[in-house]
């Protein structure tokens, strides 16, 4: 009896090493991870100012679902507040923020459409978007609209007779 509680014990305490060691092994590779440099080469773009290009983002702001981490006027929202020191909030996108004051038409492209700041880290806590939605906000309405054809051209060539067997 004696010698199957050691077994167990160490078999319990091999169990508990080897978890431990995956947790800091995990630790440390996403620390690394978020701390890496991206480098994107991008070409220098230019923002339209017209009106109707500002409504245009205006409505893809509040349709993609940003409105939710940086708030209607994209001060930063409040996502939770514990009232116990635990506080996460959306970033603030205003000229008020340091970081984005300093923003140039290419660092929004590469946020937005790469994830990845201007100082080329990646930026955390940021909601997945769909490809369109980021070629929409980063390239303006006539991007999305190709994309559609796109698709609209990918279903259009399915072969009529795969078609007829899904009936």
């Amino acid at each position: 009896m004696n010698r199957w509680l050691k077994r167990g014990a160490l078999v319990v305490l091999i169990l508990v090493l080897g978890l431990g060691a995956l947790v800091a092994a995990g630790l440390i590779l996403g620390e690394q991870r978020a701390a890496r440099r991206i480098d994107i080469k991008l070409a220098p773009v230019s923002l339209r100012g017209d009106a109707a290009a500002v409504e245009r983002g205006r409505y893809l702001f509040g349709s993609r679902g940003c409105v939710d981490c940086h708030g209607s006027n994209g001060g930063g929202a409040t996502l939770a507040d514990d009232g116990k020191g635990l506080k996460l909030a959306g970033p603030n996108l205003t000229a008020g923020n340091p970081r984005i004051a300093g923003y140039q038409p290419v660092d929004w492209v590469r946020s937005i459409r790469h994830g990845v700041g201007a100082d080329g880290r990646a930026l955390r806590l940021r909601r997945g978007m769909q490809r369109r939605n980021a070629v929409q906000l980063g390239a303006g309405q006539q991007a999305g609209a190709g994309h559609r054809e796109g698709a609209q051209r990918h279903r259009r060539a399915r072969p009529a007779r795969a078609a007829g067997r899904l009936r």
